[in-house]
C-alpha cells in the first residue's frame, strides 16, 4: 500500500477539517451533553450540512497547501 502526496497534510485540507468536525456534530447528536437543551435534530441536520460543505470544499484549491505539496513532490523523503 502506497501514500497519496496528500497524505502528509491530510489535517491542512478544508475538506477534512469539515468531515472531522460533522462527526463530532453527529456524535454530540447522540451523546447527553446538550440532552434536554438542544433538540437532537438541530445536530442531525447541522452534521448533514457540515458533511456535504466538505464534499463542496475538497474542489477548492487551497495554495498554501498545494505549495506544501510540491515542495514534498520536488524532494522525495527518503526512508
Amino acid at each position: 500500500m502506497k501514500k497519496t502526496p496528500e497524505a502528509s497534510v491530510w489535517m491542512q485540507l478544508w475538506s477534512n477539517q469539515a468531515h472531522m468536525l460533522s462527526v463530532v456534530v453527529f456524535l454530540q447528536m447522540v451523546l447527553p451533553f446538550w440532552q434536554g437543551v438542544i433538540p437532537p435534530a438541530i445536530f442531525g441536520i447541522a452534521g448533514a450540512l457540515i458533511n456535504t460543505a466538505g464534499l463542496y470544499l475538497r474542489g477548492i484549491e487551497q495554495p498554501k497547501v498545494k505549495a506544501k505539496l510540491d515542495a514534498k513532490i520536488s524532494k522525495p523523503e527518503t526512508t
